[in-house]
């Protein structure tokens, strides 16, 4: 009974530890205390062409081409790679500190059952 009562506690402890850990540093992250650990590192991606848009009328033609090639321009510089990189990064460590949580709960909850 006394070995089952102190795993029960070394349980809850590490429990508690891990949920302490994942709420701290995601707080950490969050106000910019500290770097989000890189998990991915995207090298290149491209907006590609889909080729020319010919309706039959050839003033009407050339703006719509027109207007196409400069959304495209302006999507290619809104999708940086730094921005592509750090939502892959910020939904990365969201699922492992949700599994960190999750994990924490589960051990704190199987310590205070051997504790009882």
């Amino acid at each position: 009974m006394k070995a089952a009562n102190l795993i029960g506690w070394a349980l809850f402890l590490l429990g508690l530890g891990l949920i302490f850990y994942s709420l701290f540093t995601s707080w950490q992250i969050f106000t910019g205390r500290s770097e989000l650990p890189p998990a991915f590192k995207v090298v290149s991606f491209s907006v590609e062409d889909q080729g020319q848009i010919s309706l039959g009328i050839p003033l009407l033609d050339e703006q719509l081409n027109k207007f196409l090639g400069q959304s495209q321009d302006r999507l290619s510089q809104l999708l940086s790679l730094a921005g592509v990189n750090r939502v892959l990064d910020l939904l990365t460590w969201t699922f492992f500190a949700g599994f960190l949580l999750f994990a924490g709960n589960l051990l704190a909850s199987l310590g205070i059952k051997l504790i009882k």
